[in-house]
C-alpha cells in the first residue's frame, strides 16, 4: 500500500512539476514576445523614422526643383540648387542606393537647367518625369516602412496568440488542483494577452486609436512594456498615414493657388468625361489666361504676380460650381471642365467669372491695389478626346486675345457624341 503521505507527496510533486513547467513556458513565451518588441523598438521603429527622413528629403528636392524651374534668373536658381546639393550630399541619403541614384539624377538635371537662361519644354518634361519618379520612390519607401511595421505587428500578434493557446491548454491540465491559481493567472495574464491580441489585430486592420478596444491598466511590467510598445507603434503608424495623405495632397495640388494641378485635373477630367459619355451627356471645356500678366510681374514684381494668382484661384472657388473641375494649367493659364453642361451654359459660367474678375481689386501690399482681366476660350467636347477639346478651347482663347482680351470666345462646334 502506498501511504497517504506518498500519494499526497506524489500529487504535490506532480503539481509542482506542472506549475514549474507552466511558469517556465510562460517565461519563454514572454521572452519571445519581449524579444520581438525589442527588435521592433531597436530596429523597425528607427528604420521607419529613417524612411520618413528619406521621404522628406525626396519631397524637399522636388520642391526645390520646382523653385529652380520657376525662378527666372540663374542666381535665384542657384540658391535653390544649393539646397538640393545639401540634401543630396547629406550622409543619411547614402544608405539607400535607390535614393542616391534618384537624387543624383535629379540634381544633374537641375544643374543643367539652372545653368541656362531659360528652360526648354524638353527640360520641363524631363524634370516632370524625374519629379514623378521621386514621388513614386517616396511612396515606395513609405509603403515599405508601413509593411515592415505591419509584419512586426503580425509577428508579435502570432507570438501572443500562440502563447495564449498553449497557456490555456496547460491551465486545463491543472484545472482540478489549481482552480484558484487559474483564476488568478487568467485575471493577471490571460485576459491581458487577449486584449493585446485584439488591439494588435485592430491595428493591423487599420483601426484608429479612438475606435479600438481600450487596454486596461496593468501593474505587470511585461504587460506595461507591451502597452508602451503598442502606443509607440500607433503613433508611428498615424505619422506615416499623415505623411501619405500629405504626399497625395502635394501630388495633386498646385502649391501657390491651392487649386488642382494639371496632372490631377487631367485625371479627374478624363473620368468625368467617361461618365458623361456613358450617360450620353454633354461636356464643355475652357481655357483661361490672365491678360497682360507679364506686365504685372515686370511692373510690380513676381511676389505681386503670386498674389494675383492666389486671388484668382480663390475667386474661382467661390464663383464656379461644386461640380465644375478646374485647375492651374500652367503659369497664368487655367483649365476648366463643365460636366453635364452645354457650350452656351459654359459660356455663361465663363462670362460670370470674367465679370467677377472685373470687380476684383488685389491688395499687393503697401496700400497698392491692382486689377486684372481674364480671356477665356470655350469649346464643346463632342466626340473628341479631352486633349483635342482643350486644344480647340486654347485656339478660341487665342482669338479672344486678338479680339481685345477680357472676353469669351467659342470654338466652332464639333460632331455630336457617338451613340
Amino acid at each position: 500500500m502506498v501511504s497517504s503521505s506518498v500519494i499526497f507527496g506524489g500529487l504535490a510533486a506532480v503539481v509542482l512539476v506542472l506549475v514549474m513547467g507552466v511558469e517556465l513556458w510562460r517565461a519563454m513565451e514572454q521572452s519571445r514576445l519581449l524579444a520581438a518588441l525589442k527588435e521592433m523598438q531597436l530596429q523597425s521603429i528607427p528604420a521607419s523614422m529613417e524612411a520618413q527622413r528619406l521621404v522628406r528629403n525626396l519631397e524637399a528636392v522636388r520642391l526645390e526643383g520646382e523653385k529652380v524651374l520657376a525662378q527666372p534668373a540663374v542666381r535665384q536658381r542657384m540658391q535653390s540648387l544649393y539646397v538640393v546639393d545639401v540634401i543630396v550630399d547629406s550622409p543619411g541619403t547614402h544608405d539607400d542606393a535607390r535614393v542616391v541614384g534618384a537624387l543624383k539624377r535629379a540634381r544633374n538635371l537641375l544643374v543643367e537647367i539652372a545653368s541656362q537662361d531659360g528652360v526648354s519644354d524638353a527640360q520641363r518634361r524631363a524634370w516632370s518625369d524625374e519629379s514623378t519618379g521621386l514621388a513614386r520612390l517616396a511612396d515606395q519607401i513609405t509603403g515599405e516602412s508601413i509593411e515592415r511595421l505591419n509584419n512586426e505587428v503580425e509577428r508579435s500578434r502570432r507570438v501572443v496568440d500562440n502563447g495564449t493557446d498553449k497557456l490555456v491548454v496547460s491551465l486545463l491540465i491543472l484545472a482540478a488542483a489549481l482552480i484558484g491559481f487559474v483564476l488568478l493567472l487568467y485575471q493577471v495574464l490571460i485576459r491581458r494577452l487577449h486584449g493585446i491580441s485584439t488591439v494588435l489585430t485592430e491595428i493591423r486592420e487599420g483601426g484608429s486609436p479612438g475606435q479600438r478596444t481600450p487596454l486596461k491598466a496593468s501593474r505587470v511590467r511585461e504587460i506595461c512594456s507591451i502597452h508602451h510598445a503598442i502606443d509607440q507603434l500607433e503613433g508611428l503608424i498615424q505619422e506615416n498615414e499623415s505623411i501619405r495623405v500629405g504626399l497625395e495632397k502635394f501630388a495633386s495640388t498646385d502649391a501657390l493657388t491651392g487649386l488642382s494641378n494639371r496632372r490631377h485635373f487631367m485625371t479627374e477630367a478624363v473620368a468625368a468625361l467617361a461618365r458623361a459619355r456613358r450617360s450620353q451627356g454633354v461636356v464643355a471645356v475652357a481655357i483661361a489666361d490672365l491678360d497682360h500678366f507679364k506686365r504685372v510681374n515686370d511692373t510690380h514684381g513676381h511676389a505681386a504676380g503670386d498674389l494675383v494668382l492666389k486671388a484668382v484661384g480663390e475667386l474661382m472657388r467661390v464663383t464656379l460650381r461644386q461640380t465644375d473641375i478646374y485647375c492651374r494649367y500652367g503659369g497664368e493659364e487655367f483649365a476648366f471642365l463643365f460636366p453635364d453642361t452645354g457650350v452656351e451654359e459654359a459660356g455663361v459660367m465663363a462670362s460670370r467669372l470674367i465679370e467677377a474678375m472685373a470687380s476684383l481689386r488685389i491688395d499687393i501690399g503697401q496700400g497698392a491695389e491692382i486689377a486684372v482681366t481674364l480671356s477665356i476660350g470655350v469649346a464643346d467636347v463632342g466626340a473628341q478626346d479631352l486633349e483635342a477639346a482643350l486644344s480647340r478651347a486654347d485656339a478660341a482663347l487665342y482669338r479672344a486675345k486678338l479680339a481685345g482680351r477680357n472676353r469669351v470666345e467659342y470654338a466652332p462646334e464639333t460632331a455630336p457624341l457617338a451613340a
